[in-house]
């Protein structure tokens, strides 16, 4: 019997693999909404740094959850959930067919598992997690459950502490306690039929695009980019700054505005520049190399070769297109 469900496409992968490059390959003419799942993509004023789709990729079909939210501004896996939902009905209303694309997994677990039940962390641990820098937590993260140390950005300060904070509290009353086994509250996506893939690179060809995406990043000013998100107002602890590129530019300094006004006296000169080019491409690949993790071991992930894919992707589409 065939499903009544309604079809959604899930396309994630690890940063770099050639997620956009694929959808915006796809026919124009196809009835598709690009739903982004992409943490740092959500942002506006940081396009260049979070490798945001060209207008002319974005004019190709209509997009939602993409460049719309400010720097200063928090963003959960709740919200994202939530908004999702909206988005899939608001594209199935047009008779058009919902793609998520994006490779936060901690967004797209959602989908399938519903939100995290709230955990109560009492104050001395939240107090001693909040002196801890980033990879420290990371760190330790790994040693109590490396499933959530490689699905949580390694900037995302907030989701890092909570998840340190919370393995802490319960590891004190559950033994051998794994933070991405926690109880989550039922989904809200029953009604859908997903079709989710992931795109599997060549380990060295996926390295090759982050150092070259990296590269170009500095040729198209990125740091001249940066400089101005911080002139309009926003602090380098603001949610849309805790990005891959922040913490290795401006970790050198004691505060932001020591940052621009080294920039704009000329008292950065190329080796510096070319130093945090080399910082950035290996953060991206460290990142990149705990997302391949997580969508090796996801058992509800079709593995897709992007080279090869782009006919059955389209195939996908089509069938699932005919079933709105």
């Amino acid at each position: 019997m065939a499903s009544l469900r309604k079809p959604v496409i899930v396309v994630t992968g690890p940063t770099g693999s050639g997620k956009s490059n694929l959808i915006y390959s796809l026919p124009q003419n196809l009835p598709i909404t690009v739903i982004s799942a992409d943490s740092r993509q959500i942002y506006r004023g940081l396009p260049i740094l979070t490798a945001m789709p060209t207008a002319e990729q974005l004019s190709r079909f209509p997009h939602e959850l993409i460049h719309f939210l400010p720097l200063q501004e928090r963003y959960s896996a709740g919200d994202f959930a939530k908004d999702c939902k909206a988005a899939i009905e608001k594209a199935h209303s047009a008779k058009r067919l919902p793609v998520i694309v994006g490779g936060t997994f901690f967004y797209i677990k959602t989908l399938w598992d519903g939100i995290p039940e709230a955990v109560q962390v009492d104050n001395e641990t939240e107090e001693a997690v909040a002196k801890l820098d980033n990879q420290t937590i990371h760190t330790e993260l790994l040693q109590l459950d490396p499933d959530a140390a490689g699905a949580i950005h390694p900037q995302d300060t907030y989701r890092l502490r909570r998840a340190l904070a919370v393995s802490l509290t319960l590891q004190k009353t559950k033994a051998d306690f794994r933070y991405s086994e926690r109880k989550y509250s039922p989904g809200q996506y029953n009604e859908f039929e997903f079709f989710p893939c992931w795109l599997d690179l060549n380990r060295q060809e996926l390295y090759d695009r982050i150092n070259a995406r990296t590269a170009a990043m500095f040729e198209n000013n990125v740091i001249m980019e940066i400089v101005n998100a911080i002139e309009q107002g926003n602090s380098w602890n603001s949610p849309g700054l805790q990005t891959i590129g922040i913490p290795e530019i401006l970790g050198e300094y004691t505060n932001a505005r020591e940052f621009v006004d080294d920039w704009h006296k000329g008292c950065i000169d190329a080796k510096q520049v070319e130093n945090w080019q080399q910082k950035i491409a290996t953060s991206t690949r460290r990142y990149a190399k705990r997302q391949l993790t997580w969508f090796r071991h996801e058992p509800r992930l079709k593995r897709f070769d992007p080279h090869i894919e782009l006919s059955q992707l389209s195939g996908i589409i089509e069938n699932s297109i005919r079933k709105l």
